[in-house]
């Protein structure tokens, strides 16, 4: 059976459009992040722009022990900066960029790492009492008269790793171990 001319032609196109519909399909499922690129292009945007955040970078230089602490706050607006900064006080202005204000300031002291924590380590060619961290070392708080060339090799090891102590107790009991072995 033929059918008309006329019927051909809309299957044909019908057929057609099927095809197309169904390739598309594939396409946008095999590839989204392609097909999210084109949409872009092709249709306007309809999200609402995301709001510019502000970021304030407050930073503390402690002069003592010469560490640096960072704290960075966002805001919405620089009028929300400007009041906030009002009640930072001896902080200088070092940066200021579009999206980011930096302001810092030295503290006569050392950080709150060097007041909590301190550890016997080895400087100067000498054993010693250090503020911090091994990990982050402060100053020197103390040198000992102790004669590090008579310790064995492994106190040696620790020693220039460092020993974290939690009180003055701790440090007597390790100053002890180190001067009877």
């Amino acid at each position: 059976m033929k059918l008309p001319k006329i019927r051909r032609r809309l299957l044909f196109g019908l057929t057609l459009i099927g095809v197309v519909i169904l390739g598309l399909g594939t396409f946008v499922y095999t590839n989204p992040l392609l097909f999210k690129e084109f949409k872009d292009l092709i249709l306007p945007s309809t999200k609402v722009p995301e709001e510019k955040m502000i970021i304030l970078e407050l930073q503390t230089e402690y002069s003592l022990c010469k560490h640096l602490e960072i704290e960075q706050i966002e805001y919405k607006s620089d009028d929300q900066l400007q009041q906030d900064l009002e009640d930072k006080t001896g902080y200088r202005l070092v940066e200021a960029l579009e999206d980011r204000h930096i302001y810092k300031r030295v503290v006569n002291d050392v950080c709150k790492n060097c007041k909590d924590n301190q550890f016997i380590g080895i400087a100067e060619g000498k054993i010693a009492i250090f503020k911090g961290t091994p990990n982050q070392p402060g100053p020197v708080s103390e040198y000992l008269n102790i004669q590090i060339d008579l310790l064995p090799q492994a106190e040696l090891n620790d020693l220039s790793k460092g020993i974290p102590f939690k009180d003055d107790k701790e440090k007597l009991q390790l100053l002890e171990g180190l001067i009877m072995d």
